[in-house]
């Protein structure tokens, strides 16, 4: 008797227990891959938010690590800002955006709040920008902040034309692209703290700054900040042509490794570590 016929015979006379078998196979062949789809979307989500989060690589002071970046950048070491623009001039392969930022404490209606200078990123290319640095940058285009690799699996932060628009992106994108000199972005809790809301103005550190924009809470330090634009902060604190930080966004994990590597070469006087 052949082994088909010994089958068949089987599930004629025993068709309740060859059901329940059949269904108990298929049952785990479902189980199994719905665990496989559910673990690939939550991978993919988590990589997603991960990318949103922040930058994959952090430009810092030798002395600096990352728990001083964490704790709201405060480490009171600097970097030269010119270090922005020989990141671009080198044409790193991966790299997407950059943040330089520069943060101090200071209050406002005497509240204790985290003063964080950013450049916006249509500075980039404007020789006025760089206040030690006597270069061109015509022949470069205004969106190439490094080089583009082969096979490149997905960019970690972009800027749309609606994110360029619109200030309140940056707690997602960690870049913005146009930031009036005496305009802020106003974390969630300094808001509600302060009452401000957009269109509203405030003095600090002598001037007054309008409300841009309120982000959305995002649960991190930055609801506790208040951000403006890089050179002003710089040039109301007397600190000069510095930064904490030089937050880099690869355009995907690829190009993590050797990234790290070529800024190394490029910065030896930094300290370059992945988040």
């Amino acid at each position: 008797m052949k082994i088909r016929s010994l089958v068949w015979k089987e599930i004629r006379q025993r068709p309740a227990p060859s059901l329940a078998a059949l269904l108990a196979v298929a049952l785990g062949v479902s189980a199994l891959v719905c665990v496989q789809s559910i673990a690939d979307s939550s991978a993919q989500q988590v990589a997603r938010q991960m990318s949103e989060l922040g930058a994959n690589i952090l430009v810092l002071p030798k002395s600096a690590n990352l728990q001083d970046y964490y704790a709201a950048d405060l480490h009171g070491e600097t970097l030269p800002e010119e270090y922005v623009t020989s990141i671009i001039l080198a044409q790193a392969v991966g790299v997407e955006e950059m943040a330089p930022k520069l943060c101090l404490q200071t209050t406002i209606q005497e509240t204790p709040i985290t003063l964080t200078g950013i450049l916006p990123r249509s500075e980039f290319f404007k020789k006025s920008s760089w206040q030690s640095v006597d270069l061109m940058f015509q022949e470069m285009e205004a969106g190439a902040l490094g080089s583009q690799h082969e096979n490149c699996t997905g960019r970690t932060c972009q800027l749309t034309d609606e994110s360029m628009k619109d200030l309140k992106s940056y707690s997602k994108t960690r870049v913005v692209h146009d930031l009036a000199p005496y305009d802020a972005l106003i974390g969630a809790d300094v808001a509600q703290k302060l009452q401000l809301t957009e269109e509203s103005e405030f003095q600090l550190l002598g001037d007054t700054f309008r409300v841009a924009a309120v982000l959305p809470a995002s649960g991190t330090i930055d609801d506790q900040r208040v951000f403006a634009h890089l050179h002003t902060v710089q040039d109301l604190s007397e600190q000069g042509p510095v930064v904490n930080v030089i937050e880099v966004m690869g355009c995907c994990e690829d190009v993590t490794a050797g990234l790290v590597s070529e800024l190394e070469d490029l910065l030896p006087e930094a300290r370059v570590i992945t988040t």
